[in-house]
């Protein structure tokens, strides 16, 4: 399975939970330039991240790059999501690994439900922030969306 494929499962089951704006591999122009593999933000305006993970190794590199992601959600400086997952699929990870400032979502092969794989929140995200989304951030993320939709349209038009 690969990471596109997450997002398209993730999209599914945020979408059933009311999520209105859901964006793969936005880069997050509200804090430091990084990039998100899936961006939501909820009916109520709060922004949620979610890093998809593949591997145990990939899972464990994560806390090696020196962007300094991990230290910004940690000291919840501004301008953060309100609340930061890491969704994995086809491996284990021990809950002491994930870091307090994140939520885990698992998604399994194995359990399939009405032919779908499941899908376990294992720890509940915290919220980080309570700040919502603002007009400008909204309209960026619809810029981002709005840009890959065309290109995959225009893609699949000379394919």
């Amino acid at each position: 399975m690969t990471e596109r494929d997450i997002q398209n499962i993730l999209y599914k089951y945020l979408k059933q939970r009311g999520h209105t704006m859901i964006t793969p591999n936005a880069a997050y122009m509200f804090c430091n330039g990084w990039e998100c593999d899936l961006v939501s933000v909820t009916k109520s305006g709060f922004m949620h991240e979610y890093e998809i993970k593949i591997s145990l190794s990939d899972f464990k590199a994560d806390f090696n790059k020196p962007n300094g992601k991990h230290e910004t959600l940690k000291k919840r400086i501004k301008d953060i999501p309100s609340r930061f997952w890491y969704v994995t699929y086809g491996f284990a990870v021990s809950i002491s690994d994930i870091p307090e400032y994140a939520g885990l979502i698992e998604i399994s092969h194995t359990v399939m439900i009405n032919s779908e794989p499941s899908i376990m929140v294992s720890i509940e995200a915290p919220l980080l922030t309570k700040e919502k989304i603002t007009e400008k951030q909204k309209d960026a993320l619809f810029r981002v969306t709005n840009n890959k939709y065309w290109l995959e349209r225009l893609r699949s038009d000379y394919d």
